[in-house]
């Protein structure tokens, strides 16, 4: 229970604190956490030092979601941004109009994400990004009128988007290869204030 090692950070501002443990074979075990205004910090978590340190355009709240030795970064600009763990290096960006404010699912060789908020007046799109080049391999643009209101669910043949709709939440589950829309359900539709927020919390 001894203190090993303090490490200094500067204070977070513009946003929470996020991060991300890396801790897989033949990589030392890094600790990715957002510093100060619009930073991204790589600490080595045995050594107790900061190797890298990678400034982001703007400042804003991070979303990291692990790919191998590589961390999908989301939410502080418009696009997708992918950071080797050990060494800082940008290895490559995905550009959209729009932010990824709920963050990118990973699956395999799967990266699926949306661009657009519940209150973006533009439509919103969902992305499916080979997640080691960022390559795009499909995107599709949410039906009209629907908002995504959750994390994206990558299964092992449909990628599922919860929305909001008039009404109540839905689910929109695309092909996973194609991008073709397979189904659409309303998840809750015609109940009451209370039952719908009790609704978009479950989906």
């Amino acid at each position: 229970g001894e203190t090993r090692y303090t490490l200094r950070l500067e204070p977070r501002v513009l946003g929470p604190i996020t991060g991300a443990v890396v801790s897989a074979p033949g990589l030392p075990r890094m600790l990715v956490v957002s510093e100060g205004r619009k930073n991204l910090v790589g600490i080595d978590l045995d050594a107790g030092e900061i190797l890298w340190r990678l400034a982001a355009r703007r400042g804003g709240t991070f979303r990291l979601r692990r790919a191998g030795r590589l961390v999908i970064v989301s939410g502080a600009e418009t696009g997708l941004s992918a950071v080797d763990v050990v060494s800082g290096e940008l290895v490559w960006r995905y550009r959209d109009k729009l932010k990824f404010p709920g963050g990118a699912n990973v699956v395999g060789d799967t990266l699926a994400a949306v661009a657009g908020d519940a209150q973006s007046s533009a439509g919103a799109r969902l992305h499916h990004v080979d997640p080691w080049s960022g390559e795009a391999r499909w995107s599709v643009a949410l039906p009209a009128g629907e908002r995504p209101a959750g994390p994206v669910l990558v299964g092992n043949r449909t990628i599922t988007v919860p929305t909001f709709v008039a009404g109540g939440t839905a689910l929109l589950g695309y092909d996973r290869q194609s991008g073709e829309l397979r189904f659409r359900r309303d998840a809750c539709r015609g109940v009451s204030e209370i039952g719908r927020a009790s609704c978009r919390k479950r989906v």
